[in-house]
Parts: structure tokens; sequence; C-alpha cells
């Protein structure tokens, strides 16, 4: 009951979270450091971009634009994670989209982090 409270007053301090360990798990990593150093943002960092894109995010899943299984592993996690990379979809869009690329990725963005994509999607990336 204590974790659904925490879930409920705190929804951001949990997917703040979440995003790292999915993020360790899909580019095989270990969690090497603490969660704000590798994200390089906080929790109320993250719900504040979050509310700019929808202030009902919390509906939302949080979905990568270019998908995290796209990032090499040595790519770090604040790279993956960067708000640029981040968008709300909802479970429906997210299921569709799976891995795939979107193509709104702010070309700032994109140009910092080609070297850190695999050599197999970096065609898709153009």
């Amino acid at each position: 009951k204590s974790a659904q409270k925490s879930r409920k007053e705190n929804p951001e301090k949990h997917r703040w979270r979440y995003l790292l360990k999915e993020t360790l798990k899909k580019i095989k990593k270990d969690k090497n450091d603490k969660t704000i150093v590798l994200l390089g943002y906080s929790p109320q960092e993250l719900k504040k971009h979050l509310e700019t894109l929808s202030f009902e995010w919390f509906n939302y899943e949080i979905d990568h634009k270019i998908p995290i299984t796209w990032f090499e592993e040595n790519t770090p996690v604040s790279i993956v994670n960067d708000f640029r990379n981040l968008q709300l979809l909802s479970k429906s869009e997210n299921n569709k989209k799976r891995n795939f690329w979107m193509s709104d990725v702010d070309d700032v963005y994109l140009n910092e982090v080609k070297q850190y994509i695999k050599k197999e999607y970096l065609i898709q990336c153009a």
C-alpha cells in the first residue's frame, strides 16, 4: 500500500527510476552511480519537462523517439534519455511504434548522438 501511495503522490520519481532501469537493461549496462548522476536530471526536472508536453503527462507512457536499442552499449544513459529524445504517447500509440524511428527528432540532438547509434540504424536517421 505504501508503494501505491508513493506512486500516486510522486509519479515523476517512479517514471524517473523506470527510465533508468529500462535503459540500463536494454543497453546491457550495470548501474554504477546514482540515478540523478546517470540521467543528468532530477525527478522534479523530468516532471517539469513532461508538463511542457502535456499537463496530463501521467496518463501517457514516456517513449524514446530514437529507440533505446538503437544506441551502442557504450552510450551514456544521459544521452539516451535526453529530454529531446523523450515524448509522450498513449499506450496504444507506443505499442504500434515499437522499435521504430520517429521523424520529429531535434536536428541538433540527432547530430550530437549519431556517433552512438548502431551503424545498421544510421541510414534510417538521415
